[in-house]
């Protein structure tokens, strides 16, 4: 039987995960749209940069043409979350989120209107960027059969929602081991509505391999967009591990 974490060790360490990671982190990727094959439109770069006193925690998407589809940036400042750009060019979306006062302001900005709101900081939110960093943190835990919550912050409904990752299955292949990760909501009746997505890591050096599931980048076209799916292959020689 999988068991959740205790919540105050997780919102004790969540703050301090990503800035404590020792050194640069870049990590490169070919992403495969559902539907196309194995064409790889787009490619992506994870990355976290800087010193403990100040790090940046990014994922950018470009296309072909070098031109970046999808942006979120988050911005550890003295081991706390300060700020995180979200960016989609497809839709012409941009969102702020800035952590000031143990509150959480949005700003979100679409087809030229603008709307703020703000809550009350959890303390557990996790940008897109950083989930493989906390998997990376909890990797003990996840393969003794605990289960890591946290929230992830919605930019776009001025939101969070809570999440869980567990250990789904581990193999080997080719004289290496590998472990597959489950995101899904922690509600079971948001369960019930949106697929979970994967992370693949190689055992040896925790290093991510693949992801599969929901895509930040949109397919369709223009006023007809619809939230892309398919998987990101991380390839060998990047630096993600510990």
């Amino acid at each position: 039987m999988r068991t959740t974490m205790s919540i105050v060790s997780v919102i004790v360490s969540f703050q301090l995960v990503v800035a404590a990671q020792a050194g640069d982190s870049v990590l490169q990727g070919d992403v495969f749209l559902k539907g196309n094959g194995d064409t790889a439109l787009y490619t992506v770069e994870l990355a976290l940069k800087g010193d403990p006193s100040s790090r940046i925690c990014y994922e950018r998407v470009t296309d072909r043409n070098g031109r970046v589809i999808v942006a979120t940036e988050a911005t550890y400042a003295e081991g706390r979350l300060s700020v995180i750009h979200c960016q989609q060019q497809q839709t012409g979306e941009t969102a702020k989120m800035e952590f000031k006062d143990g509150k959480v302001l949005y700003s979100y900005t679409h087809d030229g209107k603008s709307k703020q709101s703000s809550e009350k900081d959890s303390n557990d939110l996790v940008p897109l960027p950083a989930i493989p960093y906390i998997i990376m943190s909890k990797w003990d835990d996840l393969h003794g059969g605990k289960t890591v919550d946290f929230k992830i912050p919605v930019p776009e409904r001025q939101q969070a929602i809570a999440v869980r990752v567990s250990k789904e299955r581990t193999w080997s292949q080719m004289g290496r081991s590998f472990t597959e990760l489950k995101l899904e909501p922690s509600n079971l009746f948001f369960r019930s509505l949106v697929d979970p997505v994967y992370y693949v890591f190689e055992d040896q050096g925790r290093t991510l391999v693949e992801y599969r599931g929901r895509l930040e980048i949109k397919s369709g076209t223009p006023g007809n967009w619809e939230d892309g799916s398919g998987r990101i292959a991380y390839r060998p020689a990047a630096g993600l591990g510990r």
